[in-house]
């Protein structure tokens, strides 16, 4: 996350530059809270209609984008689950201090929240 003001106003201005030299794009994937918060920002400054004009989604689920209009599509992490798995990997590195380190790989199951910014608004004739 930027931690300044300045930082923020760059991220901005990388958004709507990309969005200006993409026109054509029909949809965005934002990586995280922090860059689907600016982006859609960036969609409203440049006048974009979500979804008729561009389909919006993110990754890691968050409250607000149930209240934002149109609500937005995001695929939501096992926040708990996620806490837990860190916490075993952690203590289990700690308790073998002295061995050799391994790097432990865990899939977690998520979930696609289609909201609102993802739908189809074309019309079947």
């Amino acid at each position: 996350m930027p931690t300044s003001v300045l930082e923020k106003e760059m991220i901005n201005q990388r958004i709507h530059g990309f969005l200006r030299d993409n026109p054509h794009l029909d949809g965005l994937f934002f990586a995280t809270n922090f860059l689907a918060f600016e982006g859609l920002s960036a969609l409203s400054d440049l006048g974009k209609r979500i979804p008729e004009e561009i389909k919006a989604i993110s990754f890691d689920d968050h409250y607000f984008f149930n209240l934002y209009q149109p609500t937005i599509s995001a695929i939501e992490q096992p926040l708990e689950l996620l806490a837990d798995k860190l916490m075993e990997s952690m203590l289990y590195q700690l308790d073998k201090e002295n061995a050799p380190k391994i790097t432990l790989k865990t899939v977690l199951p998520n979930k696609l929240n289609i909201r609102g910014s993802s739908l189809n608004t074309q019309r079947v004739k």
